[in-house]
């Protein structure tokens, strides 16, 4: 009778798993020592990716969705589908620190998260370290290398360094997964189910992604289904959160995405069906997403980091906790592209995308780390007389191997810094100036839609000024904002007002100023004078200004002529060559307002 912990522990038993990987107990996968070996070495290594992340982070509101989510959180409202009541109840608890404003609270959230991810890595290398025979040192070793090729790449900084919800839902499925793998009975069953119930608050399709994972762990360990009971219970119980948001949408309904204060409205937000909607691309197939999201890997800095841990599970698969793990996180990644891959929202540079990967990805670093550390130290290597030349070179190669790899990953992740984080304040604030008090200001993209969310609704910046978000006109919530006050400036509500503004000014013409920014349809009517520039956006003249000659630039307020190109100015800074997400808003903002000018690489 083989006993706990030898390698009869290894051996096939009955079960629906052994044609795969045999039967894993969980007391020989991820043991509590596993979590106390190294406790200081593991705390030192997640305080100083915490200290890197946070010297990164943005300092105040950016781009993208960061802008929305704080200030969901800040009013207590539905953030946008589907709504991420556990997300928002965090960010909440955030920003009621005492440092910086309020965005950089919710930033911080997201550093916080990601750099705690690093323990759940660092326990799961150490130990499949140890499973083929390496010392403690350099067990230890792999879970500092692990812990660094999951939290540096650019797709992981990306979401470490602004508010968003991928960080926190990535820490949430990789704890699901330690427990999964590290204890056994009703209480690994109910903490992985838990965590996991988390998670679907937080971020849903990508916990659901999971799940399959997640089972085959727990399944690995003989775990029978009355304990797999318990792990749907728990997770029930805290997916629970949803509960949250009709409460949520009476209190302030015109901060509640959707309006999920009915069951027909709730599973609209929950299914994102009117968001999907109204921020995807049309007619783009899988084959064309597949092709995208490899791009995107490519990107992302995954592909060295998937690369080296296919190499590894290739040479130790014979080991059979190693190719347990192979196979879990095949199943992984499996089910994080099913999510991923028939989305309309697929399109290159596209953050969100990267947020899915790094959370499919973040699995890989424990096998991608074991591959050179195991290198180092292979156990039971013949002396050195008679090794042969390849094996006395085997350590050598193992540390260019690691150092190439560590840099890599160092280098990729440069890319994700926020120094253009100022831009995105700057530029809302030179949009707004000039303009009269009452005017109607509409934003084109989500970019500034959401950003602007945050200054008026936090800030409360330009509270005198009607903003209408083209993205946002689809959604009921905004009805309930500023339909009123549309309406006060003789502009109607109605759905063409989203795609052709210009064509319902045109039937009924604004009783005050109106401001927008524009798009490439538009530019027919900045020809033909119809639109008249005003900084950074476009008033409109009405309807019998067409047919007129361009405004020459000499009759626009000189001074917002000033404003305006020292604020695109800003945006050729070579700075942005290592700030991304700055990068990609100057290159369409140029595009708008500067077509003929060369992009900087």
């Amino acid at each position: 009778m083989p006993t706990r912990g030898s390698l009869g522990c290894w051996l096939p038993r009955r079960g629906w798993a052994t044609p795969i990987v045999g039967q894993i107990g969980p007391e020989t996968f991820v043991t509590r020592s596993d979590f106390e070996r190294s406790s200081w070495l593991l705390g030192a290594t997640v305080s100083l990716l915490g200290l890197f992340l946070v010297v990164r982070l943005a300092p105040s509101v950016g781009w993208l969705d960061g802008g929305s989510l704080t200030a969901s959180s800040w009013v207590m409202g539905v953030a946008h589908p589907p709504g991420e009541p556990g997300y928002l109840a965090l960010a909440k608890l955030a920003q009621l620190l005492p440092v910086g404003d309020i965005a950089f609270r919710t930033n911080l959230l997201s550093a916080l998260a990601l750099a705690f991810c690093a323990l759940p890595v660092f326990v799961l290398a150490a130990s499949l370290a140890r499973s083929v025979s390496l010392d403690e040192r350099l067990a230890s070793l792999a879970g500092v290398v692990a812990a660094f090729l999951a939290v540096l790449p650019f797709g992981a900084q990306a979401q470490g360094v602004r508010a968003e919800v991928y960080a926190l839902t990535t820490l949430l499925l990789l704890l699901a997964l330690s427990f999964a793998l590290a204890v056994g009975g009703r209480r690994g069953s109910a903490a992985c189910g838990l965590l996991c119930g988390f998670a679907l608050a937080v971020h849903p399709l990508l916990a659901v992604a999971a799940i399959p994972a997640l089972l085959l762990a727990r399944r690995l360990g003989r775990v029978g289904p009355l304990h797999l009971g318990w792990g749907a219970g728990a997770s029930l119980v805290a997916a629970g959160h949803y509960l949250w948001l009709p409460l949520r949408a009476r209190a302030v309904p015109s901060w509640s995405w959707g309006l999920p204060d009915n069951a027909q409205r709730f599973l609209d937000v929950l299914l994102a069906r009117t968001f999907a909607s109204n921020f995807g691309t049309e007619g783009v197939g899988p084959l064309a997403n597949a092709e995208i999201v490899g791009l995107e890997w490519l990107r992302s800095g995954i592909l060295a980091v998937g690369l080296v841990s296919l190499l590894a599970w290739a040479v130790l698969r014979a080991r059979r906790r190693v190719f347990a793990y192979g196979i879990v996180a095949l199943v992984w990644i499996l089910g994080n592209l099913g999510t991923v891959i028939p989305q309309n929202k697929v399109y290159a540079e596209n953050p969100d995308v990267l947020g899915y990967l790094f959370v499919g990805a973040c699995v890989l670093a424990p096998l991608a780390a074991l591959g050179p550390v195991w290198m180092l130290g292979e156990p039971r290597a013949p002396r050195a007389s008679s090794a042969t030349a390849g094996r006395r070179l085997r350590p050598a190669i193992a540390v260019v191997l690691l150092s190439l790899l560590l840099a890599w990953v160092f280098a990729d992740g440069l890319g994700a810094g926020q120094r253009g984080n100022h831009l995105a304040r700057r530029f809302a604030t030179e949009q707004a100036l000039g303009l009269p008090t009452g005017s109607v200001m509409m934003t084109s993209g989500n970019d500034t839609a959401f950003l602007w969310t945050y200054l008026q609704g936090v800030e409360r910046r330009r509270a005198d000024l009607v903003l209408a978000h083209r993205v946002l006109l689809g959604h009921p919530h905004e009805q309930l904002r500023i339909a009123e006050a549309l309406a006060d400036a003789g502009v109607p509500w109605v759905q063409p007002l989203r795609d052709s503004p210009l064509s319902v000014l045109a039937l009924s013409p604004p009783a005050r100023g109106f401001y927008l920014e524009l798009r490439d349809q538009e530019r027919l009517d900045l020809a033909e004078g119809r639109l008249q520039p005003h900084g950074l956006l476009e008033r409109w003249m009405g309807q019998e200004a067409a047919g007129n000659a361009v405004v020459p630039s000499g009759r626009e307020d000189l001074w917002l002529d000033q404003r305006r190109d020292d604020a695109l100015a800003e945006f050729t800074d070579d700075v942005l060559r290592f700030d991304a997400p700055a990068r990609q808003v100057r290159d369409y903002y140029l595009e708008l307002h500067r077509p003929a000018e060369t992009k900087v690489p």
